[in-house]
């Protein structure tokens, strides 16, 4: 997507977008002016977006109001897979990190109460590990 097709439809396009995003005030049209990357911005800092959502929810609004030839545009189809396959793969990358940490987390807390239930009952606690124990063994003859 290239800022000429926003700018060459902004006059159209500006209400439709003030509608669309809501959060933009009469200033951020105005400073936007028909800018891709302009807009891009102000939405990321409005709605959070992160830089390749943003990019998809504009090309995703120029389309649905017909403001761009998909005839002519099949390059910028192609970029704008590319790049939300990178913001998937961003976010599921942010998703397995985050897990890994919380499973550290609980790992850690599962450890701790262990230690403080076998301090605490230290003959029940052999007695587990003794019944475990037998019932790992008949359980490897098998």
């Amino acid at each position: 997507m290239n800022s000429a097709t926003l700018k060459g439809h902004w006059k159209e396009a500006k209400g439709k977008v003030k509608k669309h995003w809501s959060k933009l005030t009469d200033e951020d049209i105005n400073q936007v002016e028909g800018s891709f990357d302009e807009l891009k911005e102000k939405l990321q800092d409005l709605y959070g977006y992160k830089k390749e959502e943003a990019k998809s929810q504009i090309i995703a609004f120029l389309k649905q109001h017909g403001f761009e030839d998909l005839q002519e545009d099949g390059e910028n189809i192609t970029d704008t897979l590319l790049d939300n396959a990178h913001y998937i793969r961003d976010t599921a990358e942010k998703f397995m990190h985050d897990s890994v940490n919380e499973i550290k987390e609980r790992s850690t807390e599962l450890q701790e109460n262990v230690v403080s239930y076998v301090k605490e009952n230290p003959v029940k606690s052999i007695g587990i590990a003794l019944l475990a124990g037998a019932v790992a063994a008949v359980l490897l003859k098998k």
